[in-house]
């Protein structure tokens, strides 16, 4: 058996509602138990309440702050073979706190379910990144204090003993500093969750802990209000699961401000990919 999982990427304005469309194929044998799809919403989007979600799709995780992903969840039945792909819909909601143009990342996985007999042979494209493209007319920029959030990453290298930290670096172009702290959100990448065995930094919390293979952990921290100019970096301790998945796993992350007063002028740099790197070692 060897699933893969891929995704269009709509166009959305911010303040409307769009589907996207997940597509769940398998080159091997055909499946005998069920296979589980994890999808978690791209920045400033909400599932559509409006709408119901897919046969066999539940919200793992649902929070209606925008810049805090959801997640869902759906079971494939068994029989899933290499002639009959299955495509899911997801009713997503642009929130009108979106006010960016361009791709908006958002993360998605599908792998047999826990105590299922099926093996998977391969699990390097068993998970994705696609996004949302969001485009014009944008809202307006509300009034308030002008800020200037940016967020990147490094990339480290999983251990030999399955851990690394992920590394955020995160900053304030201003013109103005925060008034208030800065949120940050995290999706733990594919085949990875929070390392249980070590503390998330200070302000951060795991608002989703999930120690399935397909489901993210995802992290909200808390942080101190930002000068002008200023840059900072936060660690986040993962854990991989040896699937014998190589190469770079990576999943959204979102700065934004967490209060009111403060205004950022421009989203696009408020979203990235970070990740851990997976070296194929051999004995």
């Amino acid at each position: 058996m060897n699933l893969s999982i891929s995704a269009d990427q709509p166009t959305i304005v911010p303040g409307r509602t769009g589907t996207q469309t997940l597509t769940v194929a398998n080159s091997g044998r055909p499946t005998t138990g069920e296979s589980l799809v994890a999808f978690s919403t791209p920045a400033y989007t909400n599932i559509d309440r409006s709408v119901p979600l897919p046969a066999g799709c539940t919200l793992r995780y649902q929070n209606q702050d925008p810049t805090v992903p959801e997640v869902v969840n759906c079971r494939i039945p068994a029989g899933l073979a290499a002639d009959r792909p299955v495509q899911l819909a997801i009713p997503l909601a642009v929130t009108e706190r979106a006010r960016l143009t361009g791709p908006a990342l958002d993360a998605f996985s599908v792998v047999p379910t826990d105590g299922s007999p099926d093996t998977e042979s391969d699990f390097n494209d068993n998970w994705a990144l696609s996004s949302v493209v969001m485009t014009r007319p944008t809202p307006a920029i509300p009034v308030g204090n002008r800020v200037g959030l940016h967020l990147t990453h490094d990339v480290p290298v999983l251990a030999a003993d399955g851990t690394a930290t992920a590394i955020l670096r995160y900053g304030n172009a201003g013109p103005a500093a925060t008034v208030g702290p800065v949120q940050i959100t995290f999706v733990t990448p594919f085949s990875t969750t929070v390392d249980p065995d070590r503390p998330l930094p200070q302000g951060c919390e795991i608002v989703l802990a999930d120690r399935s293979l397909a489901t993210p952990d995802v992290v909200v921290c808390t942080l101190p209000r930002l000068g002008t100019d200023q840059e900072t970096a936060l660690g986040l301790p993962l854990r991989s699961e040896d699937t014998g998945l190589a190469g770079r796993v990576a999943a959204p992350a979102l700065i934004a401000p967490a209060c009111a007063d403060d205004v950022d002028t421009d989203q696009t740099d408020n979203m990235d990919d970070p990740g851990v790197l997976i070296p194929r070692r051999t004995t």
